[in-house]
C-alpha cells in the first residue's frame, strides 16, 4: 500500500465508495415481505384513525341528537370494521411469528 501513487489511491477510493453505496442501496431495498408488513400496518393505522375520528364525531352528534338511531348505526358499523381489521392483523402477525420461529431466524431468513 505504501507504493501506490495518488492516482491509484484515488481509484481505490472511488471503487470503495461505489461498493459502499451499492451495499447501502441493497440494505435499503424493501423486500416483498417487508413491503407487505408495512402495507398491512398502514391499513391498521388508517382504519384506527378513521375509527377514532368517526367515533368522536358521532359522540358529539349524539349530544345534540340523542335519539338518532342513524348515528348509533354508524358507530356499530365502524366498530365492526375496526374489529375485523385488528383481528385480521393479529392473525397475520401471529402466523408470521410462528413461521419465523419455525425457520429459526429473522424476517429476512438470517439467524440473527
Amino acid at each position: 500500500m505504501d507504493n501506490l501513487t495518488p492516482e491509484e489511491l484515488d481509484k481505490l477510493a472511488e471503487i470503495f465508495t461505489e461498493v459502499q453505496e451499492d451495499y447501502i442501496k441493497e440494505l435499503r431495498k424493501p423486500t416483498k415481505r417487508k413491503w407487505l408488513w408495512e402495507f398491512s400496518k398502514k391499513i391498521v393505522v388508517t382504519v384506527t384513525i378513521l375509527f377514532v375520528a368517526v367515533f368522536l364525531f358521532s359522540c358529539i352528534l349524539l349530544i345534540f341528537y340523542p335519539d338518532s338511531s342513524a348515528i348509533q348505526f354508524v358507530i356499530e358499523n365502524i366498530s365492526d370494521i375496526f374489529k375485523v381489521t385488528v383481528v385480521s392483523y393479529a392473525v397475520k402477525a401471529g402466523f408470521e411469528n410462528v413461521t419465523k420461529i419455525r425457520k429459526g431466524g429473522n424476517e429476512d431468513g438470517s439467524a440473527y
